[in-house]
């Protein structure tokens, strides 16, 4: 019996050290790429200051799960101040969750703009607070694990963040990063409630949900790379772009050449880029140049590509 527990208990600290040695490998790997790939990979950040980070990740390793060493490595490229720069932490086989809420940030607010079956009744609530800590606080703290180069990718990817346990803990909001979430929200109706939310991988359900379906224009047509849109009375032509790449029924050129061929007056241009996840930016050339030219000879008179949005969907 006490050779067995001797066997087991080497076999435990062999498996901890191989698993602490193995992420180790990994953090370094990952620096040395981006070091000899990212062209200036140290503009935002001081080459002292990365080091001593990474080495303080190293340290910190034997007391992380998985999904914080991913986080700290994360929270490390951030650094770099570069949104080209970053992990997909949600990927496939990631160590991070999900609770069945997702959170869109409004010009007004943070609202829930999906939920699980157990927890429709926070549609299109706006979320005060995480935990005990107000939702501006949590945002601020997540912003830290966002590589970002302004305000606007923060915006666009803080809300991702408040749906993982594990970025909740790792920023300091939650003590337990395998706990429920609490959240406390406000509805339309000017009501407070509090909600505590588990992770769970289940099917969700999306804003509006009406008889008559009438979506915003903003999430119509998800599943295509662009589209247009004439507005009338306002003679504006508000332009979808979902995608940095060429649609393969439909080019970005023949996409310009029937956007030009529309024969109602337009007074300005909308362009919409906020579900562009990014990609190869020379894809929108062709309507960049055709929109610069209406502007130039005074066909429209002002284009707008930074939208800030109601709750409606602006």
């Amino acid at each position: 019996m006490l050779f067995l527990l001797l066997l087991l208990s080497s076999a435990t600290a062999f498996s901890q050290t191989s698993r602490d040695d193995l992420w180790r490998e990994d953090v370094n790997q990952a620096v040395s790429f981006v070091q000899v790939q990212h062209p200036a990979l140290f503009t935002n950040v001081t080459r002292e200051k990365f080091s001593e980070a990474q080495t303080a990740l190293l340290a910190s390793i034997p007391r992380k799960s998985d999904a914080q060493v991913v986080l700290g490595l994360q929270g490390l490229l951030a650094l770099a101040r570069d949104g080209h720069t970053a992990i997909n932490l949600f990927q496939a086989r990631a160590p991070l969750r999900r609770i069945p809420l997702r959170f869109y940030w409004f010009a007004d607010g943070i609202f829930v703009t999906d939920a699980g079956a157990a927890y429709v009744s926070a549609l299109g609530a706006k979320l005060l607070r995480i935990e005990d800590a107000p939702v501006e606080d949590v945002v601020s703290k997540l912003a830290a694990f966002v590589s970002h180069e302004n305000e606007w990718w923060v915006r666009s990817q803080t809300p991702v963040l408040l749906t993982s346990p594990e970025a909740l803990f790792a920023a300091g909001v939650s003590s337990d990063e395998n706990a429920a979430v609490r959240l406390t929200l406000l509805d339309a109706a000017g009501r407070m409630f509090t909600l505590s939310v588990e992770a769970a991988a289940v099917p969700l359900f999306a804003l509006p949900q009406k008889a008559r379906p009438n979506p915003p224009l903003y999430r119509r047509y998800p599943e295509r790379f662009y589209w247009f849109e004439y507005i009338e009375p306002s003679g504006a032509i508000y332009v979808k772009y979902n995608s940095c790449q060429n649609s393969p029924v439909l080019s970005m050129t023949s996409f310009v050449n029937e956007l030009a061929s529309l024969p109602n007056p337009v007074t300005r241009a909308v362009i919409d880029l906020r579900n562009n996840g990014g990609g190869d930016s020379s894809v929108i050339r062709p309507l960049t140049d055709s929109v610069a030219q209406a502007l130039a000879a005074g066909l429209i008179s002002k284009v707008i590509s930074n939208l800030s949005e109601d709750r409606m969907g602006g």
